[in-house]
């Protein structure tokens, strides 16, 4: 489930005014040590470990205690959550364990992704909720457009300190190969047993586990926090006069519609397309704006607007549809042959498990010479046309 639902980034604004103060009398723990198939490194260096299939030992964080993690995170930039997550939970060793077992003295109080994408224990809709139901709130720098560029290979520091049944969080990304290119988020986390359960949570253990990705452990400790930490609660209003941040978590944009879906609910979207504006319809965190006479290429201007909110503005291109049809690729035919819906566009041909052909144009026909052609075999048609979305369609031969 947790991959299901846990698609694209997400980020709300939150404002941070207390210094954490700097930990002391370190008890470090050696990164060789971390309880894991391979040592230090979490995770398989082809980045084909499945989510929870490598994990950390849980390391306790007691109340008034701070938790260091550094590591070179190595993740897939195909997806968001191909790289780290870090968990709260009830047992120290998770090695056997998978998230949702609940023994009866197991659980997990919360799960946060690279991205601070984050659920509750129960698994059952608490998006960036703790397991007793608190927002795990985030502020950051992130430029998503360049998120998991900058992730994908990168030096992470992590920092938990707890106070009482609070954990503030501060991450910070470096790019390996371009060190210019950083990321700092700083996140809230609550460790609470239930909804209006505040008493003190002695059973809570971190842990780190990967997703298509492999962690090199430098650093994995905890020291006690020498001060006073104060954490705001999650729940916290902003300052007077201060305006939160609207983050947009995925958008798409054709000749017909603008669809969405941000953080919070949004109060009102529209879309400016040349001299012309459409409104939007919002259910929930998801938004469309229906669109007409729009052609491909046009370039969209996105405006989200809520109250205590600073306004959002996004450039989006309209995106045309691509469509395939009357498609041939016959037995014992050395040819494939078919019409696009719009001229000069590529199509290349995958047959089997060859790699990509190109295909000959000539208007809205293509055709394909090819080897003779084998009952059953599946043969892939990709078409690509600036300013239009790709077509992938899979045939069979007749």
């Amino acid at each position: 489930m947790f991959k299901k639902i846990l698609a694209v980034a997400m980020a709300t604004a939150m404002v941070f005014s207390v210094a954490q103060v700097a930990p002391a009398n370190t008890a470090t723990v050696d990164a060789a040590m971390i309880t894991t198939k391979e040592g230090a490194i979490i995770g398989k260096e082809d980045r084909t470990s499945a989510f929870w299939e490598d994990v950390t030992n849980g390391l306790k964080l007691d109340d008034g205690q701070t938790l260091t993690a550094e590591f070179e995170n190595h993740g897939d930039d195909s997806e968001n959550y191909f790289n780290y997550s870090f968990a709260f939970m009830t047992h120290e060793d998770m090695s056997n364990g998978t998230p949702q077992r609940d023994d009866g003295t197991y659980k997990e109080w919360a799960i946060v992704r690279a991205d601070n994408y984050a659920v509750g224990g129960d698994w059952t809709g608490k998006v960036n909720m703790s397991y007793d139901e608190k927002e795990i709130a985030f502020t950051s720098d992130v430029n998503w457009d360049t998120w998991k560029a900058i992730v994908k290979d990168s030096n992470v520091v992590v920092t938990m300190s707890r106070v009482k049944n609070l954990v503030s969080i501060k991450e910070v990304i470096t790019n390996i190969a371009d060190p210019t290119q950083k990321i700092t988020t700083t996140t809230t986390v609550s460790v609470g047993k239930a909804k209006g359960d505040e008493t003190y949570n002695d059973q809570v253990y971190v842990a780190f586990t990967i997703d298509h990705a492999y962690l090199k452990f430098k650093k994995y400790e905890v020291a006690k926090t020498v001060g006073d930490v104060q954490i705001p609660e999650p729940d916290q209003k902003q300052e007077t006069g201060k305006k939160k941040t609207q983050t947009l978590m995925e958008s798409s944009a054709t000749t017909s519609k603008v669809t969405g879906e941000l953080m919070v609910a949004p109060g009102k979207v529209t879309v400016k397309a040349g001299s012309k504006t459409f409104n939007g319809t919002i259910k929930g965190k998801t938004f469309t704006v229906k669109l007409s006479g729009v052609k491909a290429g046009t370039k969209l201007t996105l405006t989200i607007e809520k109250e205590g909110y600073l306004t959002l503005t996004k450039t989006l291109t309209a995106k045309g549809t691509l469509k395939l049809s009357k498609v041939k690729a016959k037995k014992n035919k050395k040819k494939i042959t078919g019409t696009v819906s719009q001229k000069k566009a590529t199509v290349k041909i995958k047959i089997g498990k060859k790699k990509y052909k190109k295909a000959k144009v000539s208007g809205k026909k293509f055709t394909l010479k090819c080897a003779k052609l084998k009952k059953g075999t599946k043969v892939k048609i990709k078409v690509t046309k600036k300013n239009y979305k790709t077509l992938t369609k899979t045939y069979k031969v007749k």
